[in-house]
């Protein structure tokens, strides 16, 4: 009687254990916030009466074509899959909002609020961003080709797989965003800064990046092949197994870069500054290196260099 009594227990605590304590599913960061669905209560007496038919129009359709809100206050309201192709909405305050999904094709967004915005899968090609606030918001898989993002706060921001193909990002705050996988075919990139950005395996052929703060940046297996990097902060990058090969590098600072198997054949590098980068497996065939800086100190094993391979520094951790 006792052993059936202890096995009962024994099952009782196992069934606690099993069911009691399972923890449920975690909703994504998205699903989490609190989203407020647009309505007739959002439409303040101070809006102009375009502004305020634009309102109407979205309501009742889902959609607004070159309409107006300019300065509209839309934050935290959920605008999944909305039509605002060629709308205006300079100024307006759309932080935390949801525009997953929407069209923004051609639409003018400058110095808008978009901070911790949720774009994911959003249509922004060709739009005007430039000088709006876009840090730490979701643009995964989001299409900016041939966007404005001149002078755009896009600090700690995601754009995994995020199509910026021509976009214009002049002097724009990257710094930690994170673009693996992004496509930067010919973007400009001239001045901006993408200090401790992850661009693992980002595409950023003939891209230009002449100014452009890198260090710290993650570039592992990233395509730069015919980039336009004279200038470039390159310091502390990592760039193993990365194609630069074409690329322009005159007067980089590529110190202390991990460049470990990277492509540098037939590269621009009249000027740059190599210290103690470490070039184990690198291959320079071809490179131009006129009037290089600080060679020496740099790490050479299996190095290719246009006159040949060097391995001095095989034994060096």
């Amino acid at each position: 009687m006792k052993r059936v009594i202890v096995n009962v227990l024994l099952l009782v605590i196992f069934l606690i254990l099993l069911y009691g304590c399972k923890n449920e599913t975690k909703p994504s960061v998205e699903e989490s916030i609190p989203y407020t669905k647009l309505s007739e209560s959002d439409i303040l007496n101070n809006y102009n009466e375009d502004v305020k038919k634009s309102f109407r129009t979205l309501i009742a359709t889902n959609k607004c074509l070159t309409c107006t809100f300019v300065g509209a206050i839309l934050n935290g309201k959920d605008l999944k899959g909305k039509t605002l192709i060629s709308s205006n909405l300079t100024s307006a305050n759309l932080a935390s909002s949801n525009l997953e999904e929407a069209d923004l094709y051609l639409a003018d967004l400058s110095e808008t609020n978009l901070h911790q915005a949720n774009l994911k899968g959003a249509n922004l090609s060709r739009a005007d961003l430039s000088e709006a606030n876009i840090n730490q918001a979701n643009l995964e898989r989001a299409n900016l080709s041939g966007a404005d993002l001149s002078n755009v706060n896009l600090s700690k921001a995601s754009l995994f797989l995020t199509n910026l193909e021509k976009a214009n990002l002049y002097k724009a705050n990257l710094s930690e965003a994170n673009l693996s996988g992004a496509d930067l075919i010919r973007t400009n990139l001239y001045l901006a800064n993408l200090e401790k950005a992850i661009l693992m395996r980002a595409n950023l052929e003939k891209a230009h990046l002449e100014g452009t703060n890198l260090s710290a940046a993650n570039l592992y297996k990233a395509n730069l092949e015919e980039a336009n990097l004279s200038a470039a902060d390159l310091s502390g990058a990592y760039l193993e197994g990365a194609d630069l090969s074409g690329a322009y590098l005159s007067r980089a600072n590529l110190s202390k870069a991990n460049l470990v198997s990277a492509n540098l054949s037939g590269a621009y590098l009249s000027g740059t500054n190599l210290r103690e980068a470490n070039l184990r497996e690198a291959d320079l065939s071809g490179a131009y290196l006129k009037n290089i800086i600080n060679l020496e100190s740099a790490i050479k094993c299996k190095t290719i260099f246009p006159w040949g391979e060097e391995n001095q520094d095989c034994n060096t951790k």
